[in-house]
């Protein structure tokens, strides 16, 4: 568990399995969504998946009473983050672009803690630097909305220049 202000913030894996299934289970999210945590949604070049991903990415994380939404959503866009390929692999660094503008603080604490993903967001927003006529401003787009942690601004825009180097 982590402290974002006053709150304790707790990952998807540091719930019980019991308050994993109670939320799953609740209706209180929508069936599309969780067919990406239990695989029975077809995750692609479509869409529906591009219908998810600006909803997870446009998400406000950490600001919920009900931390295990923001667990799960987050986990979810990770699930799709990891199995992205071709078409869709070609637009996931905006994305998590969304993600980091919106939801820094929680950002933050996810890619710190989640090291397997804050590699992939480096490959996707490396990419979308890459492709970039203005490389600078979106370097200081991710330094502007990271700056509640300067180290880890810096270190995160170092990875991707690295990545975009390569």
């Amino acid at each position: 568990m982590i402290a974002l202000g006053a709150d304790i913030v707790r990952f998807w894996e540091q719930y019980s399995d019991a308050e994993k299934y109670h939320i799953i289970e609740s209706g209180a999210i929508e069936a599309s969504i969780v067919g990406i945590y239990d695989d029975s949604f077809e995750i692609g070049d479509n869409e529906e998946t591009f219908k998810i991903l600006d909803y997870l990415s446009e998400y406000k994380y950490g600001i919920h009473t009900d931390g295990i939404v923001d667990a799960f959503y987050i986990h979810c866009f990770s699930i799709i983050l990891r199995k992205a390929d071709g078409a869709l692999s070609e637009v996931m660094g905006d994305y998590c672009m969304r993600i980091i503008k919106k939801s820094s603080n929680y950002a933050i604490l996810y890619l710190r803690a989640h090291e397997e993903i804050k590699d992939a967001f480096v490959m996707h927003i490396g990419f979308e630097v890459y492709c970039s006529d203005n490389q600078d401003r979106i370097y200081e787009n991710l330094r502007e909305c990271l700056k509640l942690n300067p180290s880890f601004a810096e270190e995160f825009v170092t990875a991707v220049k690295n990545w975009v180097r390569k």
